[in-house]
Formats: structure tokens, C-alpha cells, sequence
């Protein structure tokens, strides 16, 4: 396979270098513009087959140094290697590892079994605190309460005594105010002020309505006045002024601000409040009938 990969390269490689140098002095024109791009492309893929077939051959040979590694395995341990066949792969083909043969045991001796029993409960007795009991126990003496005593400082007592106190004294305090309020509440009772609390205060009388001031010519004449100023004056009429004008053979109408129309016709100029009485007005053919102004 590796060879025929490497033939197959080599083609690829020189059919692409001959098109490139046939089609190199035509590329400016179609054809040899495409076997330009053709045997470049040609060529760089021969090249790139030839490096797959370098890289196949080299894993060939990784593996038969493989294979034989593992056949020098199998003589030295005096075991006849199976040969791996094509379909199962490297790993599955792979012998098992050795089984190593397992070290012989002595059953000890009954001198060493009584000197690990003696060591075994000598461990224990230590670890047990009722092993101890053999030993010694010392206990810490308490401190005598005399030795406390005297190492605590002694402060003087620097507060006055308190004198003692009477139990006369205290009754006499405590039934003084009582003794007092009693003759507050008899002197309170003897004053009758909720008697003049209880009766209602009499209505005032009513105050006498005061008499309207006659009023004085003068002051009537002066109040006529400004009455009189006080009235609004009327407001003014607008002012009359032209808003358009419409001609029509020889009659000439002119419209006012206010909705008048005046009509300047051969007969004479007549004027009309609205524009519906110039129609009723005209309609009626009663021109001759109204007015001049």
C-alpha cells in the first residue's frame, strides 16, 4: 500500500508540473489559465500524498518493532505467543500480564505467639485506667482558708455607720399626712361652692337696636353722584367700513363690516340689512318699490 501511495504521489506531482509549464505561456488566455490553476493544484496534492505515504511507512515499521518486542517477551518467559490477528486490535491482542507466584507462609513458632500475647496486654493494662491502680495517686492539697485570708488586702471601712432607727419616729411620719388631709377635706365640705356652681347664669337682655342716622342732603347728593359715575357708559358703535365688492353689468354692491349690502344701480343706490333680504328683494323684482338711500 505504501507503494502504490508513492507512485500515485509521484504521477500527481509531474502531471501537475507539466500542465503548469504547458499552460504558463497561454495564461492569459482561458485554457491555459485552467491547466495553470489544474497543475498547481495537481501538484501541491502529489506532495501532500507523499508525506502520508512517508507517515504510513514509518507506522508500519513502529509496528513490527512492536510485534517483535512483544515475540522476544513470550521466549523469555517460555510461553507461546498467539499471534494477533488482522481484525482485533493492537490493545485486544495484547497478552495478559504474568501472574506472579505467591510467597510461602511459616506458621510461627509458640514462643512468639506467648511473647506478642505478654506484649498485647501489656498494651492494654496502659491504655485501661484500671491498670493503675498499682501506682501511686497523688492528690494537690486545698489552700487552707486561713492562707487566703491573710493574703488578701484589707481595706479600712471608710463609710459612717448608719444610726439606728426608731420605729416610733417612722409611724409618726407616716400618719402625719393623713392626720392632715382630713381637716382639708371638712374645711372644702363647709364652703358651698358647688351650690354657686350648680345654678344656671340668668340670659343678658337684649341690647336695644340703635336708631338709623338721618341722612343729610349733602351726603344723599354726593351718593347720587356716584351712582351715576358708577354706571357703565354704552359702549361705542363700531366703526362702518367696507369688507368687499361684486360687480355685475352696470350694478355695483358693496359689503360693510356690520352684514349691510349697498346697491349701486342705474336707478339709484339702495341698502339692504343682509344678504338673504338683497336676494328676497331681487327675486321679487321690487327694486323700483324700495327706497334710495
Amino acid at each position: 500500500m505504501v507503494v502504490a501511495l508513492l507512485a500515485l504521489s509521484l504521477v500527481m506531482i509531474l502531471g501537475g508540473i507539466a500542465a503548469v509549464v504547458q499552460g504558463f505561456p497561454y495564461v492569459r488566455l482561458e485554457s491555459g489559465l485552467a491547466m495553470v490553476i489544474g497543475g498547481s493544484t495537481a501538484a501541491s496534492a502529489g506532495v501532500i500524498l507523499l508525506g502520508l505515504s512517508a507517515v504510513v511507512d514509518r507506522l508500519r515499521r513502529v509496528q513490527r518493532a512492536v510485534i517483535r518486542l512483544r515475540e522476544e517477551g513470550f521466549r523469555q518467559q517460555g510461553a507461546v505467543p498467539v499471534p494477533p490477528t488482522a481484525d482485533a486490535a493492537p490493545w485486544l491482542a495484547a497478552p495478559s500480564d504474568p501472574v506472579l507466584a505467591a510467597p510461602s507462609v511459616e506458621p510461627p513458632s509458640a514462643g512468639a505467639l506467648a511473647g506478642t500475647a505478654g506484649l498485647a496486654g501489656l498494651g492494654l493494662g496502659a491504655i485501661r485506667p484500671g491498670g493503675r491502680g498499682t501506682e501511686p495517686v497523688f492528690e494537690d492539697p486545698e489552700p487552707a482558708a486561713g492562707s487566703r485570708t491573710e493574703a488578701e488586702p484589707l481595706l479600712p471601712d471608710l463609710l459612717p455607720e448608719e444610726p439606728p432607727r426608731r420605729e416610733g419616729e417612722d409611724d409618726a411620719l407616716f400618719a402625719a399626712p393623713a392626720a392632715e388631709s382630713e381637716p382639708s377635706l371638712a374645711v372644702a365640705e363647709g364652703i358651698g361652692l358647688r351650690p354657686a356652681l350648680d345654678l344656671t347664669p340668668e340670659p343678658p337682655a337684649p341690647e336695644p337696636e340703635p336708631e338709623p342716622a338721618p341722612v343729610s342732603e349733602p351726603a344723599a347728593a354726593a351718593s347720587a353722584e356716584t351712582e351715576h359715575e358708577a354706571e357703565p357708559e354704552p359702549a361705542a358703535e363700531p366703526e362702518r367700513h367696507a369688507v368687499g365688492s361684486y360687480a355685475s353689468g352696470a350694478n355695483t354692491y358693496v359689503m360693510f363690516s356690520d352684514g349691510s349690502i349697498e346697491a349701486d344701480t342705474p336707478r339709484g343706490r339702495f341698502t339692504f340689512g343682509s344678504l338673504d333680504e338683497l336676494k328676497s328683494f331681487v327675486n321679487a323684482g321690487g327694486e323700483e318699490a324700495r327706497g334710495a338711500a
